[in-house]
């Protein structure tokens, strides 16, 4: 009873200690909210003298060091308050934004994380729930957690605003453009979501869009320092400098301008040539930011950018004097040192920085340019690779790749098979352009893509990219390689007009010379004769460009009936195309013909197919056409894949990468090919025949037969016959002179372009010919297709025929009539 009295008699003043309190607090949010911070923290210290246990109060002296700038107070208090109210969603959500200021990213998304799971509808704690992964430029996973926000909160503008942001980051510049739109349909008077629309607009260079979304924002932004920072900006990128630099000079005059706003104005002045103003604001960028080693990195790689070589270095090494091992400024260091073509040097500083750990994008840039300039290609290849996985739309490391994968598939006259290597690098050569466009309308992707779609075969797409590029770019390239699309579909007429639209914005496009003669343009005269000779004096012309022109002089000399002069022109650009390395011993064997056939013929005899009688794939599949080059096989081709049961899959690489594949298969023996055949078993010719024949019928599921016309399979007739006993195999024959000039005519590469070794070649060609008929079990499955046209030899000098080894001319057989060549159609049509 006594205590109940003593209750009694104390509440009243429990109430007015109670009251005081909440007055306290309610006094303290005032002077918060009147930014009155410094009174409002010393009023929370008084009251935590007399209950410093109180949670709520806790939680307002964090916010309140937190707007102080006293992080580490601030968590103090909160994990204090936190210890006394955990389940208070409140708190955690503040927590998050605490340790999100101290840059302890995964703690915050945790902290927020919780605040969630206390309380699922919180809408503060949904939306900053992806705060720490945007401000960790962890895009992809910020992008999630504001759409799951948005799913809630569907007219939330804060969420809408942060996840244009987190698609901004990523470069989804159309999906950012949604998003503002989204954000102005809730608030068409927003200021914020008109200036993240505007930049997202210059980022994505669509500048006429976003010189109208400047006009339209004019009114609601245009005291907003960001909005004329923009208006300069832009009008940069357009080019308009001199009207840029007032705005940039206005902003710097009313303090709005920060360290960047400077460098844009340096780089403004730089490009209207207003240079000692450029160098005095260079001097007050220096002095103001002396011990700031970020931005002084920052502002040479920008006079870099605008090859101020000198300068740029110089910052570097101050940057390095105070802080030595600032890793962007040794990166800018090499890069200048690449500009200059100091390799070595340049390679040194890389070496220096992997030893050290350091990983960028940057140094993984450089490294690949490196290996560019000095021929590495695939070293660049892989350096490339690894940069566009790191960002899958960085434009300059997209138009690398795809251009140094393009370089290493160049391989004339065959065609990039499903599944083969070449094609396989063409394939991602596409890729690569089709994730740099994603990020950019850039005009030189376009182009490297319908380059690409060329090589692969695809000329319609190509033309359909080029006819677009044509209207926009003045690059011969473009209307060049639009030619050689429009002849690859059999429009000639067009090809010409194309290459000669080449010729007038470049007259010294060697490739468009080189294809307008193969075209068979009607103006052969003299004067394009004259005209040809001239551009052949230019000293400044690469091997390549060299070697067309010669070709395409060769042929109007051909048309003019002057086939010494022809002959001559077609022996100096067959010359300079690139020869194998006879000093390596590999490629030594290789060029050894008639060595090289003869080893094969030693494996490939009567024995190895009696010891392998029940081996093999039973398919009949396969169609091998074979033979020399320009012996007809493209025609032969043509004439079966007429039937409907029939499919010309082109020039497959496949069966060349046999021999490799067996290298890697066998496992008894370490050996080389054509001795590593000796160790195959049953299984793994097995396992090589079904390989080869999914890879076939994924051409053309429906075929009864699929057709390979590369000429030079007749190398691999061995392997044939021992994977596929049942394949038939056609062999087009032509005069062995015919074939020697018509090789010299095209832009064949090496041994086709060496007319001292196309004699020896022939005869070792005819000789394996020979050893085939007798031993492959397709033997009786040779059909001889002989070529019945013939190059016109009577006014051709002697040369040509005395260049022939006498071994070739003497043993020039040729194995069947015209008839011959039906029966062996016919045969094909008959089987399908």
């Amino acid at each position: 009873m006594d205590s109940l009295i003593n209750l009694a008699e104390s509440l009243p003043s429990l109430f007015s200690d109670l009251l005081d309190f909440m007055n306290s607090l309610q006094h303290i949010l005032q002077l918060m909210q009147e930014g009155r911070l410094l009174q409002a923290e010393a009023l929370f210290n008084q009251l935590s003298e007399s209950d410093a246990a109180d949670p709520q109060a806790l939680h307002l002296g964090g916010v309140i060091a937190m707007r102080l700038e006293q992080l580490g107070v601030a968590l103090q208090r909160i994990d204090q308050a936190i210890v006394r109210d955990h389940r208070n969603a409140e708190f955690h959500n503040t927590r998050g934004a605490i340790l999100m200021e101290l840059e302890r990213f995964p703690e915050s998304f945790a902290a927020f994380s919780v605040a969630l799971q206390i309380n699922p509808g919180y809408l503060e704690a949904n939306r900053n729930r992806g705060l720490p992964l945007l401000k960790a430029g962890q895009y992809e996973g910020a992008e999630r957690a504001f759409r799951e926000a948005l799913e809630q909160f569907s007219s939330d503008l804060e969420s809408w605003l942060f996840l244009a942001e987190a698609q901004l980051g990523q470069k989804n510049y159309v999906g950012t453009v949604n998003s503002i739109q989204q954000s102005l349909r809730l608030d068409p008077h927003c200021p914020k979501a008109h200036l993240v629309l505007i930049r997202t607009l210059i980022s994505g260079e669509y500048f006429l869009a976003a010189e109208e979304a400047l006009s339209k924002a004019q009114q609601i932004c245009e005291r907003h320092p960001e909005y004329i920072e923009l208006r300069a900006v832009l009008l940069s990128k357009t080019e308009k400098f001199s009207e840029a630099i007032p705005l940039y000079q206005a902003l710097i005059d009313n303090s709005s301008g920060s360290f960047n706003i400077k460098i844009l104005l340096a780089a403004a002045l730089l490009k209207t040539d207003r240079i000692s103003e450029f160098h005095q604001l260079l001097e007050v960028i220096i002095k103001e930011q002396s011990q700031d080693s970020q931005l002084l990195n920052g502002l040479a790689d920008i006079l870099k950018k605008h090859q101020l070589l000198n300068e740029a270095s110089a910052i570097y090494q101050s940057v390095l004097s105070v802080e030595p091992n600032h890793h962007l400024a040794r990166i800018g260091l090499a890069e200048i040192d690449y500009e200059r073509g100091k390799f070595p040097e340049a390679f040194n500083v890389i070496e220096t920085l992997r030893k050290a750990g350091v990983r960028n994008l940057r140094l993984c840039l450089l490294e690949a340019r490196l290996a560019i300039a000095q021929g590495h290609s695939d070293l660049a290849i892989r350096h490339l690779r690894h940069l566009v996985a790191d960002d899958p739309n960085h434009v300059e490391g997209c138009r690398l790749l795809t251009e140094e994968l393009l370089k290493v598939s160049v391989v004339v006259g065959a065609v990039a098979g499903m599944g083969s290597p070449r094609r396989l690098r063409l394939e991602e050569a596409l890729l690569s352009c089709q994730r740099g466009l994603s990020h950019a309308d850039n005009q030189e992707l376009l182009y490297l893509q319908a380059k690409t779609l060329y090589a692969l075969q695809r000329p319609q797409e190509a033309i359909v990219i080029l006819s677009r590029l044509e209207q926009e770019a003045t690059d011969a390239r473009v209307v060049q390689l639009l030619g050689q699309c429009q002849l690859e579909m059999g429009t000639i007429e067009e090809s010409r007009v194309s290459f000669q639209q080449a010729l007038q914005r470049d007259p010294n496009s060697a490739p468009a010379h080189y294809h307008l003669a193969i075209s068979g343009e009607m103006n052969h005269g003299e004067e394009r004769i004259e005209d040809l000779q001239n551009r052949l004096q230019d000293d400044q012309l690469s091997a390549r460009h060299k070697s067309l022109l010669w070709m395409a002089l060769g042929r109007a000399h051909d048309a003019n009936k002057h086939y010494e002069e022809a002959f001559d022109a077609y022996l100096q650009g067959n010359q300079l195309k690139p020869r194998p390395d006879f000093t390596n011993p590999e490629q030594q064997r290789l060029a050894d013909h008639q060595h090289f056939v003869s080893e094969i013929a030693a494996v490939f005899d009567c024995d190895f197919y009696e010891q392998r009688i029940e081996m093999g794939h039973q398919s009949k599949l396969p169609v091998f056409i074979v033979g020399m080059p320009r012996s007809g096989t493209t025609l032969t081709e043509q004439i079966l894949s007429s039937h409907t049961h029939v499919y010309g899959a082109g020039e497959l690489q496949e069966v060349g990468a046999w021999p490799m594949q067996i290298e890697r298969m066998i496992r008894t023996r370490p050996a080389n090919y054509p001795d590593a055949a000796r160790e195959l078993d049953h299984h793994q010719i097995m396992q090589l025949a079904s390989r080869h024949e999914r890879f076939l019928a994924g051409h053309a599921p429906s075929a009864l037969r699929i057709v390979d016309k590369m000429p030079t399979n007749f190398l691999h007739l061995g392997l044939i016959g021992l994977l596929f006993p049942n394949a038939k195999i056609i062999h087009c024959l032509r005069d062995p002179r015919d074939i020697a000039v018509s090789c010299l005519r095209q832009n064949l590469d090496w041994p086709f372009c060496d007319l001292e070794q196309l004699g020896p070649y022939i005869t070792a060609y005819q000789n394996i010919m020979q050893h085939w008929k007798s031993t492959i079990p397709n033997a009786n499955a040779i059909n001889s297709a002989e070529a019945t046209y013939h190059a016109d030899l009577s006014a051709l000098p002697p040369r040509p025929n005395d260049l022939l080894t006498t071994q070739a001319q003497n043993e020039a057989v040729i194995y069947g009539t015209q008839d011959a060549t039906i029966r062996a159609l016919e045969e094909v049509y008959r089987l399908a």
